[in-house]
């Protein structure tokens, strides 16, 4: 039986639409048996239908919803959508495109700049920036309680010591946005998985006609279940314009070139808005600043099973609250600080400077160890000590002349070998630059191990 007839005996049984003219001299299989309304005949599968076929020549449940591998080249006209969405979030139709709302839309190959957004920040972008509060469809969205933003400088230090440290609230401004597909997990496959979306908001005041971004952040955590996951992740594919499946991570070129005023960055924002609400916030993390710019310190809050949130233990640590000072890399600086299994020599000059090569590239590869994702979970890591990483291995490396060692515990990805891993080092280099994947000031900055994060979820959504 051709495409056309399958579709449109089911389009004369259950829709009466212009196919019925047709097929009415041939309502009946080859076999002369009439389709039930029901039922529809052609090529689909068991596994399309979501349910046994009638038999074994085409006949399936009503699970199939008037669409069929049959049905691809004639669904518009017939009065069919072009795809469907499976129960278990895999795509019937669009011949590996991306369905959204039953319309097949072009898709690319996931890049990392598609599950990793770095925002842009310059000044006609700043205020179309996710904030805080915002509105879907002429209603108020609420992405931060402010009670929440509000324990800050009460159980744990203010985001900033400055003197306008306890009105952020209305400043802050997403700079960042990742998909994770299993919160604390190795194996986003794993049945215990917390699917989330994350956003990092950082305080952004204007200042004259430009805006200043403050060296703090927070980094909240929005659970999504599987139902929510699979809708954000479609519409998400459904937005992109332009394949980037090899870019390296960067602030996001569509939005760099086009601006938060672009297709792209408003159906971002409105995307954003309508799934990280406020009462599906598991986790807020942040990195506070001290009063001399040069003291930092991280902690965080987890939502409890009454809804309460309470302040986390640090891993490994086993104290709420994570810091660290850091005057320069020269003799001025005090004595280094105590960070546990961290390779402190690479952090002040002179003892890096006395370092063999060997002995600097073993501290390297420590280093290595807490930007791989594989090896050590989010979980077993002081904040510090990822928050510190990139910038160290870095300078290290420039200041000695050395190559970054290669092979394990380096992170590769042999799975993606078209990905781009490379990593910028920061603009500034001075050992005060803490941030991952949010700015210093103007300087966008990507930490190693989030883009090794999210080489991880790219993998993940491939193998969908």
């Amino acid at each position: 039986m051709s495409p056309l007839r399958c579709l449109c005996l089911v389009a004369a049984t259950l829709t009466g639409s212009a196919c019925a003219t047709e097929a009415s001299s041939d309502l009946s299989d080859d076999r002369g048996v009439a389709p039930k309304a029901d039922a529809i005949l052609g090529t689909c599968l068991p596994e399309d239908c979501g349910g046994p076929a009638k038999d074994g020549e085409g006949f399936c449940d009503a699970s199939c919803a008037g669409f069929g591998d049959c049905a691809a080249d004639v669904n518009v006209s017939c009065g069919f959508p072009d795809c469907s969405i499976r129960d278990d979030g895999t795509t019937l139709g669009c011949d590996g495109g991306t369905c959204i709302d039953g319309v097949c839309s072009p898709s690319f190959a996931w890049g990392l700049n598609d599950v990793s957004v770095l925002f842009p920040t310059r000044p006609d972008d700043v205020p179309l920036l996710v904030g805080s509060v915002g509105t879907v469809d002429e209603t108020k969205v609420v992405l931060l309680d402010p009670g929440l933003f509000q324990r800050l400088g009460k159980d744990v230090p203010f985001l900033t010591e400055t003197p306008n440290r306890d009105k952020h609230y209305d400043k802050l401004r997403v700079t960042s946005f990742r998909l994770d597909p299993c919160v604390d997990g190795f194996d986003p496959h794993a049945a215990d998985c917390t699917r989330s979306i994350r956003l990092v908001m950082q305080p952004i005041w204007p200042v004259g006609d430009a805006f200043d971004t403050f060296d703090a952040s927070i980094h909240l955590f929005y659970e999504l279940g599987e139902a929510e996951w699979t809708t954000f992740v479609s519409s998400l594919d459904g937005l992109r314009t332009r394949d980037l499946s090899s870019a390296p991570l960067q602030v996001h070129p569509v939005l760099l070139e086009e601006g938060m005023d672009s297709p792209f960055g408003r159906g971002l924002t409105d995307l954003i808005r309508r799934f990280a609400t406020a009462d599906r916030i598991a986790r807020m993390t942040f990195m506070a600043t001290g009063r001399s710019g040069n003291n930092w310190f991280w902690g965080g809050f987890d939502r409890m099973p009454n809804g309460d949130f309470e302040t986390f233990e640090i891993p490994v640590l086993g104290h709420h609250e994570d810091s660290f000072t850091q005057h320069g890399r020269e003799l001025e600086m005090p004595a280094v600080p105590t960070l546990v299994d961290f390779p402190v020599a690479l952090l002040r000059d002179h003892t890096l400077d006395a370092m063999t090569p060997d002995e600097a590239t073993a501290a390297v590869i420590t280093l290595h160890e807490y930007e791989n994702p594989r090896i050590i979970n989010a979980t077993n890591l002081p904040c510090a000590h990822c928050h510190l990483a990139n910038e160290t291995k870095f300078h290290a490396l420039d200041r000695l002349g050395l190559d970054e060692p290669t092979g394990e515990p380096r992170y590769l990805l042999a799975e993606l070998p078209d990905v781009d891993l490379s990593v910028t080092p920061p603009a500034n280099n001075r050992g005060n630059n803490m941030h991952g994947f949010s700015y210093f000031g103007d300087i966008p900055t990507i930490g190693a191990r989030v883009v090794h994060e999210s080489a991880e979820v790219v993998h993940f959504l491939r193998k969908r």
